[in-house]
């Protein structure tokens, strides 16, 4: 039975506008690629909708299909001359790894001991029983769809290993789940739909703090180990500790006795005393919402730090947190988002002042 289900529309093929733009890695990259081999034709050929299923995972051996976009056959064709086979027809069987199917114009993997015969056996529809609790308030169409049952993950799956890179657990929420992420009009963002909650995602960035970051947040990287030298591997270095070289909180203290009758902007404190600033030289940024009623408004930012900001939001009280590129005020409130949860009003206005002081700062947001 499915576990879970994945749907997204995928373009492989802006990949390749994207490495114009990415340097030396974009020329590392092109250097392993061999010579002749045809990328391009592979990711325009998988432009399309992708599909992944995972089943059968009471077993300790779950499997996957994978069904993804083949329009010219390029990808089935390939595996077919890897295996030595160029003239096979629709279907290739690769030893310890399963099989590979051609299917009108898509082609499907079939990953683990008899997943193609289980995949012929499942529902059309696995989901419909649970629709009307499930799929409450899902738009129409959507960029992104996922489903999961953790009942049917195995316990094996409770935190697990991947690389050497410990992974959080999949099978902490006994209820099944089902998301949807939609692109709002005009490039205005996405809509983020999960178990009939919604949220407002303001770019691709937000996209990535809201759906990505909480989750690798939780991902346990293993910690350097000393050299064979004898010398030790530098960590990455962590926010200022606040008592020692960090200021934040006695200035954000004394920032938040002006909270109230402050308006959106940069500070100074001089003399002891608040003072309207430059985007070069301030201690404090002030986010106010007009018309609205939030209990983390108003939101006072400390100038940042290196890998790092702090922040107060209304009477929560200071705290740190530790962000790469901290420089955009557009990257902080796409990450506090992923923090407070704003509504949608809210969060659409802290962006704007957040693209304002940018600007001032000089457009470095975001890079």
């Amino acid at each position: 039975k499915t576990g879970a289900a994945f749907c997204a529309d995928v373009k492989p093929a802006a990949l390749l506008e994207s490495l114009k733009d990415s340097g030396e890695f974009a020329d590392l990259l092109v250097s392993r690629i061999p010579a002749g081999f045809p990328v391009r034709e592979i990711l325009e050929s998988c432009d399309g909708i992708w599909k992944l299923y995972i089943f059968n995972l009471n077993s300790k051996n779950p499997v996957f299909k994978l069904d993804i976009p083949d329009k010219n056959s390029t990808v089935f064709d390939i595996f077919a001359l890897l295996t030595r086979r160029p003239k096979v027809e629709t279907r290739l069987i690769l030893p310890g790894f399963g099989v590979v199917k051609k299917s009108e114009k898509r082609v499907i993997f079939y990953i683990g001991q008899d997943c193609e015969k289980l995949s012929a056996k499942l529902p059309e529809k696995a989901v419909s029983p649970q629709k009307p609790v499930l799929l409450t308030g899902f738009p129409e169409k959507a960029v992104f769809f996922g489903f999961m049952d953790t009942k049917r993950f195995p316990e094996e799956l409770n935190g697990f290993e991947l690389g050497g890179v410990r992974m959080p657990s999949l099978v902490e929420d006994k209820f099944p789940a089902a998301a949807a992420i939609t692109r709002l009009p005009e490039k205005n963002g996405y809509l983020m739909v999960e178990n009939g909650s919604s949220s407002i995602l303001s770019s691709d960035l937000s996209l990535l703090l809201e759906v990505v970051v909480p989750f690798l947040k939780n991902v346990k990287i293993p910690t350097a180990k000393a050299e064979k030298n004898g010398s030790r591997v530098k960590a990455a270095e962590n926010m200022p500790d606040g008592k020692k070289e960090c200021r934040c909180a006695g200035i954000l203290t004394e920032a938040a006795k002006y909270s109230k009758d402050t308006p959106s902007g940069f500070y100074l404190f001089k003399d002891g005393v608040l003072l309207p600033a430059d985007s070069e030289k301030y201690d404090v940024a002030f986010f106010t919402a007009d018309g609205v009623f939030c209990r983390y408004l108003p939101l006072i930012i400390a100038k940042p730090h290196k890998n790092g900001f702090c922040s107060v939001a209304g009477e929560n009280g200071i705290s740190s947190y530790q962000l790469a590129k901290p420089e955009s005020f557009r990257r902080i409130i796409g990450f506090l988002h992923t923090v407070y949860k704003f509504d949608e009003n809210i969060f659409r206005q802290l962006i704007e002042l957040a693209e304002r002081f940018d600007r001032k700062k000089g457009g470095e947001n975001d890079r």
